[in-house]
């Protein structure tokens, strides 16, 4: 990365866990910005004991440190972390825990916003809140709705988990089970071969629809 006076990013959509009681509650904190603020040389030249792990095989060592660049990361004038990289190596993270006023490596990323992003989920996952507002609010996952069903027999593509399946055209019926909520999924060109039971509704697709929007498309 280029060396960095200093700049701003926002990670999107960050939540964190509250343990109360026992109880885990999701609250949403919404798009978290941070402010990048470039290292100095003297600084860099205190973490050259992790720094120079970063070395790519065969770059000469005062190459690489002279490549290197750093970067405080602040959220609200608040240090989170540290993010580290050099000429085409991985950008390295290091979260600031406030506590033990030490640092602790967060993981490594290929570009700075995912290390960023690295540091915001590692600082929570340690306990320590990020300085944010307004306050944030109780996060509720979208009600579960009763899909709209194919009828029995309905030619369908299988897009889901199973992996000997995903592409193939197959046949449904709703599951025999009756309260799995799914459905069971037939060969294409033999009704009574049973090839997967406790499909849900989001696995396929009516094959009609496809054929639909390639007709549209055309």
């Amino acid at each position: 990365m280029a060396a960095i006076r200093e700049i701003t990013l926002t990670v999107r959509n960050i939540t964190e866990g509250r343990r109360t009681a026992g109880l885990l509650a999701i609250y949403h904190l919404g798009d978290v910005t941070v402010t990048l603020q470039g290292m100095s040389r003297a600084e860099l030249a205190e973490w050259e004991w992790l720094t120079d792990d970063l070395a790519l095989q065969g770059v000469d060592l005062d190459t690489h440190r002279l490549a290197m660049n750093g970067c405080k990361v602040l959220c609200r004038g608040e240090l989170v972390g540290l993010l580290f990289q050099g000429a085409g190596t991985l950008v390295h993270a290091e979260v600031y825990i406030p506590t033990a006023d030490d640092f602790l490596t967060a993981g490594r990323s290929r570009k700075l916003r995912h290390g960023a992003a690295a540091l915001i989920h590692a600082r929570l996952a340690a306990g320590h809140a990020l300085p944010v507002d307004p306050e944030p609010t109780p996060y509720r996952a979208p009600e579960p709705a009763r899909p709209a069903w194919y009828a029995d027999h309905t030619e369908v593509l299988y897009h889901g988990s199973l992996d000997q399946l995903r592409g193939n055209v197959l046949r449904l019926e709703e599951c025999e089970c009756w309260d799995c909520d799914g459905y069971q999924l037939y060969a294409h060109d033999d009704r009574r071969a049973v090839v997967a039971h406790h499909v849900r509704h989001t696995s396929v697709t009516a094959a009609e629809e496809i054929t639909d929007s390639l007709v549209v498309a055309a």
